[in-house]
């Protein structure tokens, strides 16, 4: 049988350029919630994939829960969270 779901394996091969292209995109979007007076920042991340896991772990996101099914039954997504104000709640 085929690999149903043949995007799961094409992420691994692009996640060593990623972070110089999207890591800019980032600080510039937390940059802009900062300056909004934003103290949190949060993202779901599909939880098939793992180098947007590492990558946003590597850059101060935490794991902070999950939604099941999201996109569709099997596909779920990943919340994360950066405290961009240290003491705020």
């Amino acid at each position: 049988m085929a690999d149903e779901k043949p995007w799961k394996k094409a992420y691994p091969q692009f996640a060593a350029f990623l972070d110089p292209i999207y890591f800019p995109m980032l600080q510039q979007l937390e940059q802009r919630a900062l300056a909004d007076g934003q103290a949190d920042l949060f993202l779901l991340v599909s939880d098939f994939n793992r180098p947007a896991q590492r990558f946003y772990a590597a850059h101060g996101y935490h794991h902070i829960g999950a939604v099941a099914d999201y996109v569709c039954p099997g596909i779920g997504r990943l919340i994360y969270r950066k405290r961009l104000r240290e003491g705020e709640q």
